[in-house]
């Protein structure tokens, strides 16, 4: 019966990761760390002007990994829910290797399907 909870709380895992600004923020992150890289490895660019830039690329990468980190918990909700619902040892089940790889591919293969008929969809 767990096992039939896991899988709900997976499409609905799946569903809130869905909606969730995850790739914007990490483009952002990818985005802002490589601008840091550039600048750090340019020549042209003094040490004093590094010193004033650096840190406000630090703090965009710094609330973009925060955010990130809070989407991944809000993602994970419905693992959490399920088990304070169930009042069970939810957790235990959940770290089985076959559990484990089964709610892997649920979630991927709900994604797919989710993905290829919001495209088909679209005109």
């Amino acid at each position: 019966m767990n096992v039939l909870y896991l899988g709900v709380s997976t499409f609905i895992a799946s569903e809130v990761f869905l909606r969730l600004p995850f790739s914007c923020c990490l483009r952002r992150i990818i985005s802002n760390a490589a601008k840091a890289a550039s600048v750090l490895r340019s020549r042209k660019i003094s040490d004093e002007w590094k010193e004033k830039v650096l840190p406000a690329y630090a703090l965009r990468i710094g609330t973009n990994s925060v955010l990130v980190f809070l989407f991944m918990l809000v993602a994970v909700s419905p693992f959490i829910l399920s088990g304070f619902l169930l009042e069970e040892d939810i957790a235990t089940t959940m770290l089985r290797l076959d559990v484990l790889i089964g709610i892997t591919v649920l979630g991927i293969g709900y994604i797919s399907v989710r993905r290829l008929s919001s495209c088909r969809t679209t005109p």
